[in-house]
């Protein structure tokens, strides 16, 4: 296989669509929520998701000692929280002014999401890259609301579906 240039990579790379997600965990006290948007189903049996997550984030202390994270779907028509969660927040206000429930595994779920998922981490996968890996087995999942469309980014950019 030929090697292409950087643009051409990004064109073919960028057209693989990515859901914006809101990954959220929490610990004791503490509770932290980015945005994230490489998410996958990994697999079937059982049920897992793989998601990346940028290096030197202030919540993968949180998934590692909880052992878990929530993975909630933002709407197309809300781009106001992707933009809220576009940098790491660590409890304060800006997760506390919003509404949240605990999941089955503690994490919290953002009640104005699409969907929530909510997962027991299985691994953790240290890619030596600007992302690591984070593989969830599927334990609960929460339909906010049916029928809505997903945010998605094609090319880097938000796509309505």
């Amino acid at each position: 296989m030929p090697i292409v240039d950087g643009s051409e990579l990004d064109q073919v790379l960028g057209r693989i669509p990515a859901g914006l997600y809101v990954l959220t965990a929490a610990y004791e006290a503490k509770r932290a929520a980015v945005l994230v948007h490489w998410v996958q189903r990994a697999s079937g049996n059982p049920l897992t998701v793989s998601v990346a997550v940028p290096t030197g984030q202030r919540i993968t202390p949180l998934i590692r000692d909880s052992r878990a994270f929530a993975l909630c779907q933002l709407a197309a028509e809300n781009r106001y929280l992707a933009r809220r969660f576009q940098t790491d927040i660590l409890s304060g206000d800006s997760v506390d002014s919003l509404d949240f429930e605990e999941a089955v595994t503690g994490s919290p779920l953002l009640t104005r999401a699409i969907s929530c998922v909510d997962c027991q981490l299985l691994r953790h996968v240290d890619l030596d890259a600007d992302h690591d890996l984070y593989v969830g087995e599927v334990v609960a999942v929460r339909n906010y609301k049916p029928g809505m469309e997903p945010l998605v980014l094609v090319n880097g950019h938000p796509h309505d579906m």
